[in-house]
């Protein structure tokens, strides 16, 4: 049925407006409004000051317009097909058939392509934006020129050849032997009552809203004072259950484990301070995560309180005594264990106050770190430990080797009963160690004497 409305004799160009049934709601409620309008003896200001009518003045003159140029067609609403459209559904058609039958087509041949077939002119950018919304669906194209699927992504990495012992690694199980034992360390703190009770001990002075240090907490007088205590003393008043590695999970114990083993790569073997440089970001390839300089010291600091040292010390002479058994069986004939020690002094770039000593190799004194480390026969790397400031090596090696005789005689078919021999260079040489060692008959040791720690002519035959 279609509805006939006669209009004013004024208005000859308006005669007749028939409304479809089928048409929108909209544009049927704008040509209801406009023939009251018209039929009126009101003027346009005071009929829309009188009645409620769903646009302004300004639209009514519009709406009139398009009525006349376009129909009905005109008043309907086209917003959801984007604002000010030049391209038509046909010429989006002719595209899109273009660009399927050649997919390396260029943006600069369907400009020209439009502009004479449609007499449509369209900007290179005008051109990709149209590319970038017929094809969203598919692939989104960052240019013009629809990519390929047989092209793949490239990606550069800074160290890859590292890749291959982060394989290795994940092939023997070391960082699934690295965080079984972490977290077994961690199941059997739990356990303990000094754990159920460590709530009690959040110091949350001089801190911020979100319980972060602050520059008062650092100058807090208790905490200058015990800053460098040893950590046994500090583990009385540790606030266990606000360490991240208590609730992290066996995955992320294992990431964070590689990505420590990927340090001396993306730092460049201590050239660079920080993972927080751009070959730092290489983590990602070798650990599966991004972390930064914060989250690894974090969790050493943790796995330092948690007192998981001897844990692991087990556990790796346990790992490599598996993975290098069929080697070990070959040497049965030798008479003795070989091991060799050496000191490292690293320096480490601190704003805050710490111990120093002299930096080998730098030659200056300033804030530093010790590593004392301990090699098997094939040297692989045994057992290490780490002191703020000056670290008495030769002092503390028979010490040392009391943890790892004690790791070793638990290893089922380990050859214990052998005479050690120990390998130090002339820096771990000192009255105390020399004593040490010629009050006991279990090691033998052998050194090097620096020129500048002995004269000749102090000696006698």
């Amino acid at each position: 049925m279609y509805g006939l409305i006669m209009t004013d004799q004024s208005m000859p160009k308006l005669k007749a407006r028939y409304v479809p049934n089928n048409a929108d709601e909209r544009t049927s409620n704008i040509i209801v409004w406009l023939n009251k309008i018209e039929k009126s003896k009101l003027s346009v200001a005071k009929f829309l000051g009188k009645h409620p009518v769903p646009f302004t003045r300004s639209q009514y003159y519009l709406y009139n317009k398009k009525l006349r140029e376009s129909g009905e067609s005109g008043l309907h609403d086209k917003r959801s097909e984007g604002g000010n459209r030049k391209l038509s559904a046909e010429s989006e058609a002719f595209i899109v058939g273009c660009v399927e039958s050649n997919p390396d087509i260029s943006p600069k041949w369907l400009q020209e392509a439009v502009n004479k077939r449609f007499g449509l002119i369209l900007s290179p950018s005008g051109v990709t934006r149209v590319l970038q919304r017929l094809y969203l669906d598919k692939e989104k194209r960052t240019r013009g020129r629809p990519k390929r699927k047989d092209e793949e992504e490239i990606l550069h990495n800074s160290c890859g050849g590292f890749e291959f012992i982060v394989a290795l690694a994940y092939y023997l199980g070391w960082p699934q032997m690295t965080a079984d034992a972490i977290k077994d360390a961690v199941k059997s703190l739990k356990r303990t009552k000094t754990f159920r009770s460590s709530d009690s001990y959040s110091d949350k002075k001089a801190r911020d809203k979100l319980g972060r240090f602050t520059t008062q907490y650092n100058q807090r007088e208790d905490i200058r004072r015990n800053r460098f205590e040893s950590i046994t003393e500090k583990r009385r008043q540790k606030n266990w259950k606000s360490m991240n590695v208590i609730r992290d999970g066996i995955k992320t114990i294992q990431r964070k484990s590689l990505a420590i083993l990927s340090l001396p790569v993306v730092t460049m073997n201590g050239g660079i301070r920080t993972v927080d440089s751009a070959l730092g970001q290489e983590l990602k390839h070798f650990a599966g995560f991004d972390y930064k300089q914060n989250s690894l010291t974090k969790y050493l600091n943790e796995l330092k309180y948690l007192g998981v040292s001897e844990r692991l010390l087990e556990s790796m002479v346990k790992f490599w005594s598996k993975c290098w058994g069929s080697e070990m069986k070959d040497l049965s004939h030798r008479s003795f264990l070989c091991y060799y020690i050496d000191g490292n002094t690293k320096a480490i770039w601190s704003s805050k106050r710490v111990k120093q000593n002299k930096v080998t190799m730098l030659g200056r004194v300033m804030g530093c770190l010790e590593h004392v480390f301990i090699h098997d026969t094939f040297g692989r790397a045994v057992y290490f430990e780490t002191y703020s400031g000056h670290g008495p090596c030769g002092e503390h090696i028979l010490e040392m080797f009391e943890k790892i005789e004690g790791a070793i005689e638990d290893v089922p078919g380990s050859r214990t009963s052998v005479t050690r021999v120990l390998v130090m260079d002339g820096a771990s040489n000192s009255v105390r160690t020399l004593r040490a060692f010629a009050s006991q008959q279990k090691y033998h040791y052998i050194t090097l004497l620096d020129d500048n720690q002995w004269k000749e002519r102090k000696f006698t035959v």
